[in-house]
Order: C-alpha cells, then sequence, then structure tokens
C-alpha cells in the first residue's frame, strides 16, 4: 500500500506502520524506551523521515517538528496510562484510539491523514483536531528557484503550489522574518 493517497495524504493505516518504524528506529521497544522524552523526540524525528517528500516538507511547514514531537509525546502518554508498554502486543482498536488522540493534540496534522470512510470513523467518540487552531498573524512563505524568487503565498496558497506538484525538491524556501 502506498503512504500517498489521494489528496497528497497519508493513509490512516499506513500511520501505524510509519509511527512503530519511527519509535523501532529510536529504540523504543520496552517501558524505559518511553519514559525517556528525548528518544520519544527522536521517534518523532524518525517519522517525519519515513514520510515521503513532498509531504513530510508540508507537515513540517504545517505543524513543525514540534507538532510531530507533541504528537509522539501523546502517542506516548497513552501507551503509558494504559499500561501497554509493548508495541508489538497492542490491540488493533487501541492503536487507533491513540493515533487518534494523538493527532488530536496537534491541530493542523489530520489535514494530512485520510481517514477511511466507515460508519465507525463517523460516530466515534474521539474528535479529530478538537483543539481549536490557536489564532496566530498570517504567514507569508517564498521559493527561490534557478536564481528567482516567487511568493509571497499564504499558507493556504503555499500548500496548494506543493500539493500540484509545482514546487521541486531543490527549491529554497522561507517565511517573512527568516
Amino acid at each position: 500500500m502506498s503512504i500517498i493517497g489521494a489528496g497528497m495524504g497519508l493513509q490512516f493505516e499506513s500511520l501505524a506502520k510509519i509511527v512503530n518504524e519511527g519509535f523501532a528506529r529510536a529504540a523504543i521497544t520496552t517501558s524505559e524506551g518511553l519514559q525517556d522524552d528525548d528518544r520519544v523526540r527522536a521517534a518523532a524525528r524518525n517519522i517525519y523521515d519515513v514520510i515521503p517528500f513532498p509531504l513530510n516538507m508540508a507537515i513540517k511547514m504545517s505543524i513543525g517538528i514540534d507538532g510531530l514531537e507533541r504528537f509522539a509525546l501523546s502517542f506516548r502518554d497513552q501507551l503509558v496510562a494504559a499500561n501497554m508498554t509493548d508495541l508489538a502486543k497492542i490491540r488493533p482498536e487501541d492503536y487507533v484510539r491513540f493515533l487518534r488522540n494523538g493527532m488530536s493534540a496537534v491541530p493542523g496534522l489530520n489535514k494530512f491523514v485520510t481517514m477511511p470512510a466507515t460508519a465507525e470513523n463517523e460516530t466515534s467518540a474521539v474528535p479529530i483536531n478538537a483543539a481549536p487552531a490557536a489564532a496566530r498573524a498570517p504567514r507569508s512563505w517564498y521559493i527561490a528557484r534557478d536564481g528567482q524568487q516567487f511568493g509571497p503565498w499564504s499558507d493556504a496558497d503555499f500548500l496548494e503550489q506543493l500539493h500540484s506538484g509545482r514546487l521541486v525538491a531543490s527549491d529554497k524556501v522561507w517565511l517573512d522574518g527568516l
């Protein structure tokens, strides 16, 4: 299964595989590893590395690595609270709940994850992106390519450029103030 789906989204089913790989790369397989915040943050960076370009870039620009770290820490906190310290032994329904709750801890992450269309998802008691997005000043995005500058674009316009394939890996990207 490809992890890039329609609309440049990450398939929810693949999110579990990516999270497992990120935690495994950070050598988190026991409760001792789960207790180490630095290792959990490393797992988040590993999760970012597993997500292919350009989706990883869109996630980084939208929620940042710190957003993925909040996701990984929230996921870990749920595991610890449920006394589930062995990732290999988590029941699929618990894994789904932990992933959804982890996503809800990071406003904006859910727009990159394509949820399966099932009645269970529509009636789920776990809200996706339940936290209200914090008000922030509009940002202006720019790119440089072949010695030329392009932009400014709003967040939405920049993501449209990214999702439409008009940006390439060699583009240099920055925001106002950087």
